[in-house]
């Protein structure tokens, strides 16, 4: 449990750093943890720290074959399975009600309409006292993740064929208040029952949440083949990697080769507020002008700003989605070979 402990002991370092772009907001006593995807894939892969170079994870992650899918137009219709833990009592965490589900789901298909992508939903609910509230985020014990693993494991439905969401609370914890946690398409687990995404209840109630949260969309797009916009800096150990992403033009080859595998999506720390971070990256050079916005980042001080995807996320999306998972999507979804 050595590599378990110590990289969660790493995550709270993350959100704790000094760095005056890097500061999370609260809530109550405790720092918000955006989301935990990339460490948790970390985890699972038994090591301490992101990847210390550029890894392809598959064809998607050629910038060649990433914009063969850029340029067609089809509508991809994800099939999705949203479960609502209640208690043993039936309560439902954060009171949310299947108004609030719906109306997230709608926000989704509002979001990714844009880029081509739907959502046909079905909402399940489960009493279960075991998984209503799920233990607090500790740096020290997986407690919290054994127990959304567990709960995945009981209810997941159509598993390999749809993409499953699991709404639950958490109960509190000064560490940290975790949002979501989404797994990557290239991860083992995605087309296993352990697969799909968790939020946090609070992502969803319209009253409890951030106003403007974006979660769902965030933890989404880690789903369909997305890493954060700041994945070149903040989730590499060091300067001078062969995967640290320094500012650079929005054609830049290069940036399609390292970071996020995005190269219009401009290099950036993590960064919590709504505008352009301040200090200078690895290279010395200013960061510029970023994607504050984009809903992979962490803008959400003073309120969540996330609104948008860029185009070569939406073809990595596409690629993800019909080389990776095609068994979640409605017949037809994906262009012909």
């Amino acid at each position: 449990q050595v590599v378990t402990v110590t990289l969660f002991v790493a995550l709270l370092c993350i959100v704790a750093t000094a760095s005056p772009h890097a500061h999370p907001p609260f809530r109550g006593n405790s720092p918000i943890i955006p989301c935990a995807t990339d460490e948790v894939f970390e985890m699972r892969q038994g090591k301490l720290s992101a990847q210390a170079e550029c890894t392809q994870r598959g064809q998607c992650d050629d910038p060649t074959h990433r914009d063969k899918y850029g340029v067609e137009n089809k509508i991809i219709t994800i099939k999705t399975a949203v479960h609502v833990m209640r208690s043993a009592l039936g309560k439902t965490p954060d009171g949310v009600t299947d108004d609030q589900v719906t109306s997230m789901m709608e926000r989704m298909n509002t979001a990714f309409g844009s880029y081509g992508i739907q959502f046909q939903y079905q909402i399940y609910h489960h009493q279960n006292a075991s998984y209503y509230c799920i233990p607090a985020y500790s740096g020290t014990n997986s407690d919290w993740l054994d127990a959304i693993d567990s709960m995945k494991e009981t209810y997941a439905v159509d598993v390999g064929s749809a993409m499953n969401i699991f709404i639950s609370c958490q109960d509190p914890s000064f560490q940290g208040t975790l949002f979501g946690i989404g797994t990557f398409p290239w991860d083992s687990a995605a087309l296993t029952a352990t697969g799909g995404l968790w939020l946090n209840s609070i992502a969803v109630n319209t009253t409890a949440q951030l106003e403007g949260d974006i979660t769902a969309e965030h933890e989404t797009g880690h789903c369909l083949g997305l890493w954060h916009t700041f994945h070149g800096s903040d989730e590499v150990l060091g300067c001078g990697l062969a995967c640290e992403e320094y500012p650079h033009n929005d054609i830049d080859p290069q940036a399609n080769l390292v970071g996020d595998f995005c190269s219009d999506t401009p290099a950036t720390p993590r960064n919590y507020n709504c505008k352009d971070p301040i200090g200078d990256a690895c290279d010395g050079k200013p960061w510029g002008d970023t994607d504050y916005t984009n809903y992979m980042g962490y803008g959400m001080d003073p309120q969540p700003c996330g609104n948008h995807f860029t185009d070569q996320q939406k073809a990595r999306m596409h690629c993800w989605l019909c080389e990776a998972l095609p068994g979640w999507l409605a017949a037809g979804s994906c262009p012909s070979a």
